[in-house]
């Protein structure tokens, strides 16, 4: 008989970008032996935390941040926005749920939200090329990391799960007839 573990974390952090790699070390670390690699899991939880920062509740649109980027003014407007007189009291809440099968990631921001419809067609028309400029790899990481990639009709929530990828020690235990 297989027993059903499962086990849930959450987190709430202010919108700043220096919180975001501590938690994604916790996250990583809940499920860490589901996977054979964890770097891309890694990167594609950081993009979708700093997506819900930076979009979400800084509300910034792509053309504005690679506007910024070229100017060379987008660290100096984010260190503003994290702390100081322009900051934003907004939080992301994150709950992260693993099991023996998957790890289910949901991220929350309280911002507008944005047209993930149109941002997923997108991902999907230009699946084979780069992004032009400095930004629009988070969704296209996310997309290819993750299982499952759902967002609330607004946009200001995601749900990313994804499924283990190596077997149980005991799955690797096979009956040799020849004993």
């Amino acid at each position: 008989m297989t027993e059903h573990h499962e086990k849930t974390k959450y987190f709430e952090i202010g919108s700043d970008l220096n919180a975001v790699p501590g938690v994604v070390g916790q996250i990583i670390g809940m499920s860490a032996h589901l996977f054979e690699n964890v770097y891309m899991l890694e990167v594609a939880v950081y993009e979708a935390i700093y997506n819900a920062i930076e979009h979400g509740n800084f509300e910034i649109s792509k053309e504005e941040k690679e506007r910024m980027i070229e100017e060379g003014c987008y660290d100096s407007f984010i260190a503003s926005r994290c702390s100081g007189e322009g900051s934003v009291n907004r939080t992301v809440k994150i709950r992260s749920t693993v099991n023996e099968k998957s790890q289910t990631i949901e991220i929350e921001d309280q911002g507008r939200g944005f047209d993930w419809r149109s941002e997923m067609r997108n991902v999907i028309a230009e699946q084979n090329r780069s992004p032009d400029g400095f930004n629009g790899f988070g969704i296209k990481i996310i997309a290819s990391v993750f299982n499952i990639l759902e967002y609330n009709e607004a946009g200001n929530r995601v749900k990313l799960v994804k499924f283990a990828d190596i077997k149980k020690p005991e799955d690797n235990v096979k009956e040799d007839s020849h004993c």
